[in-house]
Protein backbone atom coordinates (compact mmCIF):
# COMPACT_ATOMS: atom_id res chain seq x y z
CA UNK A 1 0.00 0.00 0.00
CA UNK A 2 1.28 3.45 -0.93
CA UNK A 3 -0.03 6.36 1.13
CA UNK A 4 0.80 9.94 0.10
CA UNK A 5 -0.06 12.98 2.14
CA UNK A 6 1.50 16.37 1.34
CA UNK A 7 2.32 18.59 4.27
CA UNK A 8 2.62 21.91 2.46
CA UNK A 9 -0.88 22.43 1.11
CA UNK A 10 -4.08 24.10 2.28
CA UNK A 11 -6.31 22.06 0.03
CA UNK A 12 -8.58 19.45 1.53
CA UNK A 13 -8.45 15.79 0.75
CA UNK A 14 -5.26 15.77 -1.34
CA UNK A 15 -3.88 12.66 0.28
CA UNK A 16 -4.39 9.35 -1.45
CA UNK A 17 -3.59 5.66 -1.14
CA UNK A 18 -3.25 2.87 -3.59
CA UNK A 19 -2.51 -0.81 -3.36
CA UNK A 20 -0.07 -2.81 -5.39
CA UNK A 21 -1.11 -6.04 -7.12
CA UNK A 22 -1.29 -9.17 -4.96
CA UNK A 23 2.16 -10.60 -4.15
CA UNK A 24 3.97 -7.42 -5.06
CA UNK A 25 5.71 -5.50 -2.28
CA UNK A 26 7.56 -2.20 -2.17
CA UNK A 27 11.33 -2.59 -2.24
CA UNK A 28 12.24 1.05 -2.69
CA UNK A 29 10.38 4.32 -3.00
CA UNK A 30 11.44 7.80 -4.11
CA UNK A 31 9.64 11.13 -4.12
CA UNK A 32 10.31 14.10 -6.37
CA UNK A 33 8.51 17.40 -6.91
CA UNK A 34 6.31 15.90 -9.63
CA UNK A 35 6.04 12.15 -9.05
CA UNK A 36 6.51 9.14 -6.82
CA UNK A 37 8.64 6.24 -8.07
CA UNK A 38 8.23 2.77 -6.55
CA UNK A 39 10.40 -0.26 -7.23
CA UNK A 40 8.63 -3.48 -6.37
CA UNK A 41 9.62 -7.03 -5.50
CA UNK A 42 8.47 -8.23 -8.96
CA UNK A 43 11.06 -5.92 -10.60
CA UNK A 44 8.50 -3.34 -11.70
CA UNK A 45 9.16 0.36 -11.52
CA UNK A 46 5.84 2.13 -11.02
CA UNK A 47 5.58 5.90 -11.43
CA UNK A 48 2.65 7.80 -9.90
CA UNK A 49 1.69 11.47 -10.19
CA UNK A 50 1.37 13.34 -6.92
CA UNK A 51 -2.42 13.05 -7.15
CA UNK A 52 -2.31 9.22 -7.19
CA UNK A 53 -2.73 8.73 -10.93
CA UNK A 54 -0.51 5.89 -12.25
CA UNK A 55 1.70 7.44 -14.89
CA UNK A 56 4.10 4.72 -16.12
CA UNK A 57 5.05 1.14 -15.38
CA UNK A 58 8.41 -0.34 -16.38
CA UNK A 59 9.45 -3.98 -16.21
CA UNK A 60 13.18 -4.24 -15.50
CA UNK A 61 14.78 -7.63 -15.44
CA UNK A 62 17.72 -7.51 -13.03
CA UNK A 63 18.83 -4.16 -14.41
CA UNK A 64 19.06 -2.53 -11.03
CA UNK A 65 21.07 -5.44 -9.68
CA UNK A 66 23.43 -5.28 -12.66
CA UNK A 67 23.86 -1.52 -12.20
CA UNK A 68 24.50 -2.08 -8.51
CA UNK A 69 26.98 -4.89 -9.23
CA UNK A 70 28.78 -2.82 -11.85
CA UNK A 71 28.93 0.08 -9.44
CA UNK A 72 30.35 -2.13 -6.69
CA UNK A 73 32.65 -3.76 -9.25
CA UNK A 74 33.78 -0.32 -10.39
CA UNK A 75 34.40 0.71 -6.81
CA UNK A 76 36.26 -2.56 -6.18
CA UNK A 77 38.27 -2.12 -9.36
CA UNK A 78 39.08 1.45 -8.36
CA UNK A 79 40.14 0.27 -4.90
CA UNK A 80 42.39 -2.42 -6.41
CA UNK A 81 43.93 0.14 -8.78
CA UNK A 82 44.51 2.48 -5.85
CA UNK A 83 46.15 -0.30 -3.83
CA UNK A 84 48.41 -1.19 -6.76
CA UNK A 85 49.35 2.46 -7.19
CA UNK A 86 50.02 2.81 -3.46
CA UNK A 87 52.17 -0.33 -3.58
CA UNK A 88 54.22 0.99 -6.50
CA UNK A 89 54.62 4.34 -4.74
CA UNK A 90 55.81 2.56 -1.58
CA UNK A 91 58.34 0.58 -3.63
CA UNK A 92 59.54 3.78 -5.28
CA UNK A 93 59.73 5.49 -1.89
CA UNK A 94 61.79 2.61 -0.45
CA UNK A 95 64.19 2.80 -3.40
CA UNK A 96 64.49 6.58 -3.02
CA UNK A 97 65.11 6.22 0.72
CA UNK A 98 67.87 3.66 0.05
CA UNK A 99 69.48 6.03 -2.47
CA UNK A 100 69.22 8.94 -0.05
CA UNK A 101 70.72 6.82 2.72
CA UNK A 102 73.68 5.97 0.49
CA UNK A 103 74.14 9.67 -0.35
CA UNK A 104 73.95 10.62 3.32
CA UNK A 105 76.57 7.97 4.20
CA UNK A 106 78.81 9.35 1.44
CA UNK A 107 78.34 12.91 2.74
CA UNK A 108 79.20 11.80 6.28
CA UNK A 109 82.40 10.12 5.03
CA UNK A 110 83.37 13.23 3.04
CA UNK A 111 82.61 15.38 6.08
CA UNK A 112 84.83 13.22 8.29
CA UNK A 113 87.73 13.39 5.82
CA UNK A 114 87.21 17.17 5.57
CA UNK A 115 87.34 17.46 9.36
CA UNK A 116 90.54 15.37 9.43
CA UNK A 117 92.08 17.53 6.68
CA UNK A 118 91.18 20.72 8.51
CA UNK A 119 92.62 19.39 11.77
CA UNK A 120 95.80 18.28 9.99
CA UNK A 121 96.04 21.72 8.35
CA UNK A 122 95.59 23.40 11.73
CA UNK A 123 98.44 21.32 13.17
CA UNK A 124 100.69 22.29 10.27
CA UNK A 125 99.80 25.96 10.69
CA UNK A 126 100.56 25.75 14.41
CA UNK A 127 103.96 24.18 13.69
CA UNK A 128 104.72 26.85 11.08
CA UNK A 129 103.78 29.62 13.49
CA UNK A 130 106.02 28.25 16.22
CA UNK A 131 108.98 27.77 13.85
CA UNK A 132 111.46 30.62 13.64
CA UNK A 133 111.51 32.18 10.24
CA UNK A 134 114.71 32.05 8.25
CA UNK A 135 113.42 34.68 5.85
CA UNK A 136 113.32 37.38 8.51
CA UNK A 137 116.89 36.75 9.62
CA UNK A 138 118.13 36.61 6.02
CA UNK A 139 116.42 39.94 5.33
CA UNK A 140 118.18 41.65 8.23
CA UNK A 141 121.52 40.06 7.30
CA UNK A 142 121.15 41.29 3.70
CA UNK A 143 120.16 44.76 4.95
CA UNK A 144 123.15 44.96 7.27
CA UNK A 145 125.51 43.78 4.54
CA UNK A 146 124.10 46.32 2.05
CA UNK A 147 124.40 49.07 4.65
CA UNK A 148 128.02 48.10 5.32
CA UNK A 149 128.82 48.14 1.58
CA UNK A 150 127.14 51.51 1.22
CA UNK A 151 129.10 53.03 4.12
CA UNK A 152 132.38 51.54 2.86
CA UNK A 153 131.68 52.84 -0.63
CA UNK A 154 130.90 56.29 0.75
CA UNK A 155 134.19 56.57 2.55
CA UNK A 156 136.44 55.00 0.01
Amino acid sequence: MIFYRPHETWATRVHWRTSLPVGEEIVSIALSESCIVVWTSKAYVRVFRLFGVPFRVYRLKHTLFVVWRERVGGITSLAVKSLIEISSLQTQLAANLATQSAHIDNLVAVSMSTVENVQRGNKELTKARDKTSIGGSQFWRAGAFSGLVFICDWFI
